[in-house]
């Protein structure tokens, strides 16, 4: 029997919204995965935290405070100079760490970091993390054959590029195994430089940052990982 049409237009109109919850729903669940989510108690707690370590780790920790004064600078009028990109160099997992701290130290903006999704996975990292400014994004954006998520991602981005102003991600992508660095990794990048082609921000501001190690936490695994050996799993412990 044929479909009369106040029939095929109710279930057309049923399949729309259907699309609709379906999209509405993974929408939610990429940004529930996705999403910084500051507090200030945590970020103070753990940048009190940051400190009591980095006294135990390093012997000291050098920077340049005249380009510390250009940051605060730029930093503190984002409608004038539009958002500011940190681009640190990636030797060990205390990279981030050491930015973020650094900027609490001398009393500038938290930076919103990307960091991988692997990290949203281990419990207590994942919010602490979280509460102090990463944002977890995957390393394959069509790893599950959804093209939401690459649009969702992108839009994030540019919101909290645009929000908060100041932003931090490792253009390689990975830490380098050799000390040397890596071929960089441009989407993000593309994403910030859309806004500016687009007129939606003023001007970008790009700020290569390199960090030296003496020696690095991971200097006895990467040896084992340039040899063939499997990349441990990340792990609470492990970052411990």
């Amino acid at each position: 029997a044929k479909m009369g049409g106040k029939e095929k237009e109710r279930r057309q109109r049923e399949s729309v919204e259907e699309i609709r919850r379906r999209l509405n729903g993974d929408t939610r669940k990429f940004l529930g995965q996705m999403a910084a989510q500051f507090s200030m108690p945590t970020l103070r707690g753990f940048g009190f935290f940051l400190m009591q370590v980095c006294n135990r780790v390093f012997e000291r920790v050098t920077v340049d405070p005249r380009q510390i004064e250009k940051f605060r600078k730029v930093q503190s009028d984002i409608k004038t100079y539009g958002p500011v990109l940190l681009l640190p160099s990636h030797r060990s997992y205390l990279d981030f760490l050491l930015v973020s701290l650094i900027a609490f130290a001398y009393d500038c903006k938290i930076p919103l970091i990307a960091a991988g999704e692997e990290f949203a996975k281990i419990g207590l990292i994942n919010y602490v993390l979280r509460a102090s400014g990463a944002f977890f994004i995957r390393r394959k954006l069509h790893e599950d054959d959804s093209d939401l998520y690459p649009v969702i991602l992108r839009e994030y981005f540019k919101e909290i590029t645009k929000s908060h102003g100041v932003i931090e991600f490792f253009l390689e992508g990975t830490r380098s195994r050799t000390g040397l660095l890596l071929e960089p990794k441009k989407g993000l990048l593309a994403m910030a430089l859309d806004l500016l082609f687009s007129g939606e921000v003023p001007d970008v501001q790009l700020v290569p940052i390199s960090i030296s190690y003496e020696r690095i936490l991971e200097d006895q695994s990467f040896p084992r990982e340039l040899l063939g050996e499997k990349k441990v799993k990340e792990s609470f412990l492990r970052i411990l």
